[in-house]
C-alpha cells in the first residue's frame, strides 16, 4: 500500500477540442518524480477519481472545485495499493 498526494493539472481547458489533465501519485518520502498519465475528458477524469481511486465525494468534487478555480488541485494523505497504482499507469 501507498501513502501519498494525487495530483491534477489542467492542461487544456478544452480550446480546439476536448479538455486534457496530466494525473500524477506522488508517494510520501519519495523524492522522484511521479509518473504523470494523460487524461482527455472530465467525464474521463471523474471517474478515475470516484470509481477507480474510490475517493469519496467531498474529495473528488473539492478537486474538481480546485481545478477549476486554480488549473491544479491536490488530495494528499490517500492509500492506494500499488497493484492499483499500477493498474491505472500511475506507478
Amino acid at each position: 500500500m501507498a501513502r501519498g498526494t494525487l495530483q491534477v493539472a489542467w492542461i487544456n481547458k478544452g480550446e480546439g477540442g476536448e479538455e486534457h489533465y496530466h494525473v500524477m501519485f506522488g508517494k510520501d518520502g519519495e523524492n522522484k518524480t511521479a509518473r504523470a498519465r494523460s487524461l482527455k475528458g472530465r467525464y474521463e477524469l471523474a471517474h478515475l477519481l470516484k470509481n477507480e481511486l474510490k475517493l469519496n465525494d467531498g474529495q473528488a468534487n473539492g478537486a474538481l472545485n480546485e481545478l477549476d478555480g486554480s488549473g491544479q488541485a491536490s488530495v494528499s494523505g490517500l492509500d492506494v495499493s500499488d497493484d492499483l497504482l499500477k493498474s491505472l499507469d500511475l506507478a
